[in-house]
């Protein structure tokens, strides 16, 4: 129940990116996978624990095989720059990231000065 507090603070886009994966063609690639996007701002133990419940939802899936099946994802080793979600954490975000920023532009984070327990 702990990681609801973390939930509340962010939007889809925040847990993860996808796109889709297409041949060399521009073609869709069947079955449908997903190529994971790894935004910028992401700390490494964010990503993992992230990461370790799209496979937690998948075990739990294939166990009860119930409703429709959870996106394939790949890993695509690709990051982007996109938008923080603000109020995390600061081992949500990645050091190397927040060590590019502008003081004004760190302090618009609202970062918690605590580290957050990813433990599941």
């Amino acid at each position: 129940d702990h990681h609801l507090e973390l939930f509340a603070c962010l939007r889809a886009e925040d847990m993860s990116g996808d796109e889709t994966e297409h041949d060399a063609d521009g073609k869709r690639i069947r079955p449908l996978a997903y190529l994971i996007k790894d935004s910028a701002w992401m700390s490494d133990a964010y990503r993992t624990f992230m990461r370790t419940l799209d496979d937690w939802r998948y075990s739990k899936w294939a166990d009860l095989n119930v409703g429709n099946a959870p996106r394939i994802r790949k890993p695509q080793g690709k990051t982007v720059n996109v938008k923080a979600p603000t109020g995390l954490w600061r081992n949500c975000y990645s050091s190397t990231w927040l060590a590019v920023l502008k003081p004004h532009q760190r302090r618009a984070l609202r970062i918690i000065e605590e580290d957050y327990n990813f433990t599941l």
